[in-house]
C-alpha cells in the first residue's frame, strides 16, 4: 500500500502536471511554469528535514557516514547528459558531421566508461551495479526504461500533437489529460491492497496489453481527430501505465536480499527516470526525422501538372481574380494551400509512427516479463 501510494506521484504527478501548466500558461505567463518550482522546492526541503528520519549510523558502513562517491556521479552525469545531448541536437547538427555531435558523443562513451569501472571498484558506489547479478532486477531495470518512455515520451508527444495540430489551447490540452491521470490513481489504490499475495507478472502482461492498445489506438489520427477520439486511448494508457508500475516494482525487489534493497531500489529508480528523459529525446527526434521523411514523400506527389494542384489553381484563380485570370498569384496562393495542407499531413503521420512504434516497444518486451519474480514473497535476509 506504501508503494501504491508513492506511485501516485510518480505516475500521475507527469499527467497533471501538463494540466496544471495549461491552467498557469493561459491565466499568467509561460514564465511561471518554471517559477513555480521555487515554492515546491521549497516546501520538499522543509518537508524532508521535518518528517524524513536521519539514517541509523548503525546501518551505515563506517558507523559515522559513507563516503560520497563524487566521481561515479560525476561520470554519470556527464555520460548520460552527453548521450540526452547527442540525441536532442543530433538532427539539428547534422549528426557526426558536426564536430560538437562528435565530442559530445566521444565524452559521453567515456565517461560512462568510467562510470562502470569506478562503480565497480568503489566500496561505497553512487549506483551499485553488482546487483545487477539477480536477473529479476536486470529484466525489471530494462523494462522499467521501457516504461519511462510510455510515461513520460507519450506524455510529451501528446500535447504537441493537440496544441500544434488540433490547435487546442494549452488549458485544452491539460484537460484532455486529466481523465487519463485520475484513472491512474484510481486504479493504483484499488489495486495496492491486493497485490502482496498474487502473481505480479500476470498484471505487467495485462498492463503491457492495455498499453499496445491505447497506443496503436492513438497512432489512428486525421485531420477529424477530436478530443473524444483520444478520452478512451488516454484512459486506456492511465489504466495500462498504473497496471505495470507498482507490480514491476514488486516482482523487480521481491526477491533481492533485504540488505541490497536500497541498492537495487535505487538502480531500478534511476532506470526509469533514464527512460523518461532518453524517452523524450528519442522521441522528439523521431517526429522531427519523421515529418521530413513524410513531406518528402508527399511534395514529390504534387507537380503543376496533378489534377489537385490544377483545381486547386483553378480555385484560387476564380477567388482572387474572377474578372482577370492571373496566374502566377493562384499559382503563389496554391503553393501556399499544399504547403500547409502537407506540413499538417506530415505531422499527422510522423505522430503515428511515434504511437505505433511505442505500442511495438511493449509488445516485443514482454519476454523480460518471464524472467521477473512472481512478487508478493518476502525478501530474503541472505544471498
Amino acid at each position: 500500500m506504501a508503494s501504491a501510494i508513492f506511485g501516485l506521484g510518480v505516475i500521475v504527478g507527469p499527467a497533471i502536471g501538463p494540466t496544471l501548466g495549461g491552467l498557469i500558461t493561459d491565466g499568467l505567463d509561460w514564465r511561471w511554469i518554471f517559477y513555480v518550482n521555487v515554492p515546491v522546492g521549497l516546501a520538499a526541503m522543509c518537508m524532508i528535514y521535518t518528517f524524513l528520519p536521519q539514517d541509523d549510523p548503525v546501518h551505515r558502513a563506517d558507523g559515522k557516514g559513507a563516503t560520497v562517491d563524487w566521481w561515479g556521479l560525476l561520470w554519470l552525469t556527464l555520460g548520460l547528459g552527453g548521450f540526452q545531448l547527442v540525441l536532442e541536437q543530433g538532427q539539428q547538427e547534422d549528426w557526426f558531421a558536426s564536430p560538437f555531435i562528435r565530442w559530445a558523443s566521444f565524452i559521453s562513451i567515456t565517461s560512462l566508461i568510467l562510470f562502470v569501472r569506478q562503480e565497480l571498484s568503489t566500496r561505497h558506489p553512487a549506483v551499485d551495479l553488482r546487483v545487477l547479478r539477480h536477473k529479476a532486477l536486470m529484466a525489471g531495470s530494462l523494462y522499467s526504461i521501457v516504461l519511462g518512455f510510455g510515461l513520460y515520451g507519450a506524455v510529451f508527444i501528446i500535447p504537441v500533437f493537440a496544441q500544434s495540430q488540433l490547435h487546442f489551447t494549452a488549458t485544452k490540452t491539460g484537460l484532455m489529460l486529466l481523465p487519463g491521470s485520475l484513472a491512474s490513481a484510481i486504479v493504483m489504490i484499488m489495486f495496492g491492497k491486493f497485490l502482496k499475495n498474487h502473481d505480479q507478472r500476470i498484471l505487467i502482461t495485462f498492463g503491457a496489453v492495455i498499453l499496445c492498445a491505447s497506443m496503436w489506438a492513438l497512432g489512428s489520427l486525421s485531420p477529424d481527430t477530436g478530443e473524444d477520439d483520444l478520452f478512451w486511448p488516454l484512459i486506456g494508457r492511465g489504466v495500462g501505465t498504473a497496471l505495470i508500475f507498482l507490480p514491476l516494482s514488486i516482482a523487480t525487489l521481491g526477491g533481492i536480499p533485504r540488505h541490497e534493497i536500497p541498492a537495487a531500489a535505487g538502480l531500478f529508480s534511476l532506470t526509469r527516470q533514464m527512460g523518461g528523459s532518453v524517452g523524450i529525446a528519442v522521441l522528439t527526434t523521431m517526429l522531427e526525422k519523421c515529418t521530413l521523411i513524410h513531406r518528402g514523400v508527399l511534395v514529390n506527389d504534387i507537380n503543376p501538372l496533378s489534377v489537385p494542384y490544377v483545381q486547386r489553381s483553378l480555385m484560387a484563380n476564380f477567388v482572387l481574380a474572377p474578372n482577370t485570370p492571373d496566374l502566377q498569384m493562384a499559382s503563389t496562393k496554391t503553393l501556399g494551400m499544399f504547403d500547409s495542407i502537407i506540413n499538417l499531413q506530415s505531422s499527422i503521420l510522423a505522430s503515428i509512427d511515434i504511437f505505433q512504434a511505442l505500442s511495438w516497444m511493449f509488445l516485443l518486451t514482454l519476454p523480460l516479463i518471464l524472467l521477473l519474480s512472481r512478487g508478493g514473497g518476502k525478501p530474503s535476509n541472505a544471498h
